[in-house]
């Protein structure tokens, strides 16, 4: 993930590399998941349309759970190194990780700028 982050940091601005971190990172995470179920479905023999659905579906929760919450903790642990500092600016003392969470969701997912 730093590495991703490192990527995205020198293409973006810090204002939307937040947004753009997350979302490549639950795609990356997705496709990954979708890859390596039909990797399995044909090393096991079993037609890869007949488990289509549910191996999308299990790429997509793969996706949410370890790309946006995994990117989220990942952004509160490293927020203070280097240019991941953009938290310093919003809040005067250390938030708690629910109030951090909250804000970087609704700042990335539910701005007007997005």
């Amino acid at each position: 993930m730093k590495r991703l982050w490192e990527l995205i940091n020198r293409v973006f601005q810090n204002d939307f590399a937040t947004g753009v971190f997350l979302a490549v990172n639950i795609i990356c995470w997705s496709a990954e998941a979708l890859i390596t179920g039909m990797v399995f479905c044909i090393a096991s023999g079993a037609s890869v349309w007949v488990y289509a659905t549910s191996i999308m579906c299990a790429a997509i929760y793969v996706g949410i759970i370890f790309g946006l919450f995994g990117g989220i903790i990942f952004l509160m642990s490293n927020r203070g190194q280097g240019k991941m500092n953009w938290g310093r600016r919003f809040f005067k003392k250390p938030p708690s990780p629910i109030h951090f969470a909250l804000s970087l969701f609704v700042r990335t997912f539910l701005s007007p700028d997005f």
